[in-house]
């Protein structure tokens, strides 16, 4: 049986051999098949697959929509972050939720990480470079997240619901959903989220409510919420920009409508 390497995204250390993990509510579906299994975890960087660390996946709790929180014990974070040079790896759609590794790979990466001849200068620049590529992520996120609240006006793109700029991040009112999720292939452009509020997100990811072709609103009547869909702006559709070039992108819109939405 192939061992499993699932995608994380925030760490929060709970214990000196325990960690819980932010993760996609699809990668939980398959998270639950791999209890009391050792797995590893990898995040994307760019183009890499970055082997992160290893443990025994032990619970799994709902988060927010969409999302899950997986925690391993003992759990063991690589002294180097292992980048995938697996042919195909990077090129599955699978690899946005989870890989399935052979036996042979599964123990290579860990023997990589943890390699006893890695030298403590190496050890040192290796991990200096891994954290400032994760930090240029984040900045890139958060520039992302406030073009998209200002390009909107604060509002929610589906209710209309007006709300006052905020220095917290994220937006304490409005939740910067992303039309297509980046481990699904989206990309990290405003033109790939919109601001909505915490009804219209849990909507959205869980495919009760799409975008049509011209961007009007699509709803499941039977899953979407009643007293949410009388909300909805009486216009049913979005109040765009006259430049096109600021729309949603449609093919992040596409797939959202052909792949989440009505799913249930």
């Amino acid at each position: 049986m192939a061992k499993l390497a699932l995608a994380v995204e925030e760490e929060r250390q709970l214990g000196p051999d325990r960690v819980s993990f932010r993760i996609t509510s699809r990668a939980g579906q398959v998270a639950q098949r791999a209890f009391g299994e050792t797995i590893i975890v990898y995040q994307r960087a760019g183009n890499l697959v970055l082997f992160m660390g290893s443990g025994r996946a032990l619970v799994l709790e709902h988060a927010a929509a969409g999302f899950n929180r997986l925690t391993l014990s003992d759990y063991r974070a690589f002294a180097v972050p292992v980048p995938s040079d697996a042919e195909g790896e990077v090129r599955d759609p699978g690899v946005r939720r989870n890989l399935s590794l052979e036996d042979a790979r599964f123990e290579e990466i860990l023997h990589l990480a943890t390699a006893a001849d890695i030298g403590a200068q190496a050890l040192a620049e290796a991990n200096a470079v891994f954290a400032v590529d994760r930090q240029n992520a984040i900045d890139a996120y958060l520039k992302v997240h406030d073009r998209v609240l200002l390009r909107w006006k604060y509002r929610c793109v589906f209710t209309g619901a007006q709300f006052e700029p905020s220095e917290t991040r994220p937006h304490p009112d409005l939740r910067v959903v992303a039309l297509r999720p980046r481990e699904l292939g989206g990309q990290l452009h405003v033109r790939n989220y919109l601001p909505m509020v915490a009804e219209a997100e849990h909507a959205w990811t869980h495919g009760h409510m799409a975008l049509g072709p011209s961007l009007g609103f699509l709803v499941s009547e039977r899953l979407i919420d009643p007293e949410f869909r009388e909300r909805l702006l009486p216009s049913g559709k979005l109040s765009l920009a006259e430049e096109p070039s600021f729309w949603p992108d449609s093919e992040a819109v596409a797939y959202h409508r052909a792949n989440i939405f009505d799913r249930d």
